[in-house]
């Protein structure tokens, strides 16, 4: 009705009817689809969507919206909607404080856990909005006592952690103030320790103690946080290397240098970073004399990864070093190639990867060959090439990346779908330990996306399902759920929204401080399972 009125300009009879729908929603029978629908309805006059008047007119309703909801929420100061959508007001208007403002008094009149964790996460956004829109105009230090607060008053709400994330990124990038952006970090890591972002924020720590501050110490300190806390992780055997490097730099460091390149030959032997630690242990023997151990070290440096760079350094046996000088030669020869005639030095290329494949060359004019192919923007030759590296070089740690950019660009540049999933697949199965794996299971479930030309129910649900069992910690799995959720929710193939419902309630039960919790919220009110329902039981 409100609707109707509305499209006629009649807008008196069109504001009493929403006044009468929303002072409707604090009942016992209440149907919170409706409620939502009328939520939304409203929200169309201010965007004008139907076109009902010219752009004047509609403009000129804005404050009459605003006084219709400031007076709903003066009637029924427990309809939670009416703080949520006064709040998206006051965003549209780019009045940030007034939202949080209006949603903080909304956390507070409302009773229930899911509405007040609604109005709350949806208060965060606008803090964060606030802060980032101070960013903007170059207003930094504004901008960090929002972002500041939004942490100190809601760290559980998921936009604290991106608020924390630009504090340190101010602090870093802005205001080259080192030591707070590593303060900043190092409370993100208390706060949010299962966070994806985590190993890369120990990283970024020990990178700023060593190259801006200058703190040797404290480096190390954050290196060995690194290795300790993710052994697992593709970067650990780098940052370990880095931990050899640094303690020999410092005074009496040399036996823990030792140490961490022994501990580095241990546990990640099948690594680059091997060869590069066996270089550097050489190295150390060399210097202190210790011939016996200095060629015990050469001599299986050039055993176990003779094609590494390092081997190359130290090669001592003839007929090899001329082998490697004529590798050299020919990887010179076919890089002159490569502007002039593409297709020429491939093939120049390819016979330093097939003539030479023992020697560090080989990888490197692998590597040559693809970008070659990728700039020529010839996307079969580049996945052959790519393949091509995968198979001569399998235990090389490059691979994994390899595999995932094969899957990644046949099922989402190229479209071939089913392709792109098998190679994706393959991944997940010859490289379970990689890094690449999560992501790699995310892109599988996607690629059968209802949002996609590809869809299938029943692989989307299972693949979100195999997401969600084997990769629990994993940020992304909220929204696995709640993408799970919707293949019930919507209603062709067909829907069931029965199992909808308790599929969304999962999400919201399970994961009440994430993003998709909010999103799970909106579909629950179309289910008639909303918030405002749990709300209205309360006395």
């Amino acid at each position: 009705l409100g609707h109707l009125y509305a499209r006629l300009q009649r807008f008196d009879e069109a504001f009493k009817a929403f006044a009468k729908g929303f002072d409707a929603c604090t009942g016992p029978t209440l149907s919170t689809n409706e409620m939502r629908r009328l939520y939304d309805e409203f929200d169309r006059i201010w965007e004008g969507q139907y076109s009902f008047a010219d752009q004047a007119t509609r403009e000129g309703l804005h404050a009459r919206l605003v006084a219709e909801l400031d007076a709903a929420i003066q009637r029924q100061p427990r309809n939670i909607l009416n703080y949520y959508l006064r709040s998206q007001f006051y965003e549209k208007s780019g009045d940030y404080k007034g939202a949080a403002e209006v949603l903080k008094r909304g956390g507070q009149a409302v009773k229930s856990r899911r509405g007040k964790l609604y109005l709350e996460q949806y208060l965060a956004y606008m803090r964060y909005n606030q802060g980032a829109a101070l960013v903007k105009q170059k207003q930094l230090d504004e901008a960090l006592q929002v972002y500041e607060s939004l942490v100190a008053e809601h760290p559980n709400a998921w936009y604290a952690r991106s608020a924390l994330t630009q504090i340190a990124s101010l602090w870093q990038s802005h205001k080259k103030d080192y030591t707070k952006a590593v303060e900043a970090q190092r409370r993100f890591l208390r706060l949010y320790p299962e966070a994806d972002e985590c190993p890369g924020v120990v990283a970024t720590i020990a990178s700023l103690c060593q190259n801006q501050l200058k703190d040797p110490l404290q480096a190390i300190a954050a290196y060995r946080e690194y290795v300790d806390r993710y052994p697992d992780n593709d970067s650990a055997p780098a940052y370990l290397l880095s931990l050899a490097s640094l303690y020999n730099q410092q005074p009496e460091g040399r036996e823990k240098a030792v140490a961490a390149c022994q501990e580095l030959l241990g546990k990640y032997p099948n690594t680059s970073y091997a060869a590069s630690a066996l270089s550097m242990l050489w190295s150390f023997h060399n210097a202190s004399n210790q011939k016996d151990k200095a060629e015990e070290v050469r001599a299986k440096l050039l055993q176990d990864y003779p094609y590494s760079p390092q081997a190359q350094q130290l090669e001592t046996e003839e007929a090899r070093k001329k082998e490697r000088q004529a590798a050299a030669a020919a990887y010179s020869e076919a890089a002159k190639l490569a502007k002039k005639d593409p297709p020429g030095a491939a093939a120049a290329y390819a016979k330093v990867v097939t003539g030479y494949a023992w020697t560090s060359y080989a990888r490197t004019a692998q590597e040559q060959i693809i970008a070659l192919w990728q700039q020529q923007k010839d996307a079969d030759k580049e996945l052959e090439a790519r393949r091509e590296f995968v198979r001569l070089f399998p235990a090389d740690e490059r691979c994994p990346t390899m595999q995932w950019q094969i899957g990644y660009k046949l099922a989402y540049q190229l479209e071939r779908v089913e392709e792109g999933i098998r190679e994706l697949q393959r991944l997940l199965e010859v490289y379970p330990d990689s890094d690449q794996c999560v992501t790699a299971q995310y892109y599988i479930a996607n690629a059968y996306a209802f949002s996609g030309t590809h869809y299938s129910r029943e692989k989307y649900i299972a693949e979100n399902q195999r997401l969600i069992d084997n990769y629990p910690g994993y940020d992304s799995v909220p929204g696995a759920q709640l993408s799970l959720a919707l293949n019930y929710y919507y209603q062709f193939e067909p829907g069931d929204l029965e199992r909808g419902r308790t599929e969304l309630l999962k999400v919201v039960d399970k994961y009440p401080w994430s993003w998709s919790c909010v999103s799970a919220e909106y579909y629950l009110d179309m289910l008639d399972a909303g918030m405002q329902a749990e709300e209205n039981k309360l006395p």
